[in-house]
């Protein structure tokens, strides 16, 4: 058993590709040919808490490598210090050929200077970097920054609602039958159906409902 049993369902479950998100096919596609040409564009993805824009931008940030991608917590480093400390992170020369890449999580926290200059940034950059910023308030956004990025609403639509539900579903069934899990099919289905906009609230309910059921990690010692 791993140790990574002992981790929260939430993040057992985070997605680790695409499809795995609760986004149209459409979107999903996009996306991978992004990921798969190592060409990513500047995007800002916004939505509710749980629905996927930090998982999302996660999946690029691991395919570029540990050491040309950096990541920014909008939500403490939001001024124009920590702005100017990814301007230093991009003049420096990347590891392994391509673009680098910048998130910044929680961007809707930065202030009014802060996002003054990341703009700035985002143009003076495009040659060799790319911005993935998520927010939860596209309106605490500057409107100038929005137009320097490709904006992704996470969200469910309601024609693609039954597609994306039977994906999802059948993800974290077969994710829990991985964990060794003992799970109702019924009663898990309706939980993710019932949360399908927020994806962590729903493996927090998962884990409620079935969470009893797993093997805990032990680390030695007396039994």
């Amino acid at each position: 058993m791993s140790e990574d049993s002992n981790l929260p369902l939430s993040e057992l479950l985070r997605p680790k590709t695409f499809r795995e998100l609760a986004l149209p096919d459409a979107h999903i596609s996009r996306l991978q040919k992004m990921l798969d040409n190592q060409c990513p564009a500047n995007m800002l993805f916004f939505g509710p808490p749980g629905t996927g824009k930090t998982s999302a931008a996660r999946i690029f940030l691991k395919a570029r490598g540990d050491y040309d991608n950096m990541t920014v917590d909008g939500s403490k480093d939001n001024g124009i210090d920590s702005i100017k400390k990814v301007e230093g992170f991009i003049s420096t020369f990347p590891f392994t050929p391509g673009l680098k890449i910048v998130f910044i999580d929680d961007g809707d926290f930065l202030t009014k200077p802060g996002q003054a200059c990341l703009r700035g940034l985002i143009e003076r950059s495009s040659a060799r970097c790319r911005f993935i910023v998520a927010v939860n308030e596209l309106r605490k956004v500057d409107k100038a920054i929005r137009s320097r990025l490709l904006c992704l609403h996470f969200a469910v639509p309601k024609d693609e609602a039954p597609r994306i539900l039977k994906r999802i579903q059948d993800h974290v069934r077969g994710r829990l039958v991985e964990f060794g899990w003992s799970f109702d099919t019924e009663r898990l289905d309706r939980i993710v159906a019932e949360n399908l906009t927020d994806l962590r609230s729903m493996a927090n309910k998962v884990d409620w409902a079935f969470g009893a059921s797993r093997v805990p990690f032990r680390t030695g010692g007396a039994t």
